[in-house]
């Protein structure tokens, strides 16, 4: 899990252009989706929650927090999960 953690917020600091992470429960009945386009931000919560925020680039810092709340209420006790990349 910590693994997936560093992985979304490496995703937000780079400069990629197009980013597509998705991390999944074990038994895949929740996810969460951080989408990342030229100039927008988009997280995407399915599971306990189910909600898409967009941020601009330059919130990035909002962005960190809201992944972060999501992370929590969506895997609170997981330590096993898939990740989904796509560059």
């Amino acid at each position: 899990m910590k693994q997936a953690e560093k992985l979304l917020e490496n995703a937000l600091a780079a400069k990629a252009d197009a980013t597509e992470i998705t991390v999944f429960t074990f038994k895949k009945d929740r996810l969460l989706g951080l989408y990342r386009q030229v100039d927008q931000l988009r997280l995407l919560e399915n599971g306990y929650g189910k909600s898409q925020q967009s941020f601009t680039i330059e919130q990035r810092h909002e962005c960190r927090h809201a992944l972060k709340a999501a992370l929590k209420m969506e895997f609170p006790r997981s330590r096993q999960v898939y990740v989904n990349v796509r560059k």
